[in-house]
């Protein structure tokens, strides 16, 4: 018998959220992922010039029980 995964359903994020996560990723570049979850695992809160709410923003997913670090490996921004 093969015991089937089911997809997890995580939060989506709103354009607030969408917004500090793609100025995050366009900062940090293609590894940004690894960068938020260390910036997360050590509680760090990056500040940006032109988002200055966006550590505010990200803690905020970090501390969500439906998003969170893993949430995060599984996100990909929508396509437009």
């Amino acid at each position: 018998m093969t015991k089937t995964k089911a997809k997890a359903e995580y939060h989506q994020p709103t354009s607030d959220e969408l917004a500090a996560l793609r100025s995050y990723a366009k900062e940090c570049g293609r590894t940004w992922k690894a960068s938020l979850a260390m910036d997360w695992y050590y509680a760090r809160t990056p500040w940006c010039p032109d988002m200055p709410n966006r550590g505010s923003i990200l803690h905020g997913l970090r501390n969500n029980p439906r998003f969170g670090p893993k949430g995060l490996d599984a996100f990909k921004f929508p396509t437009e």
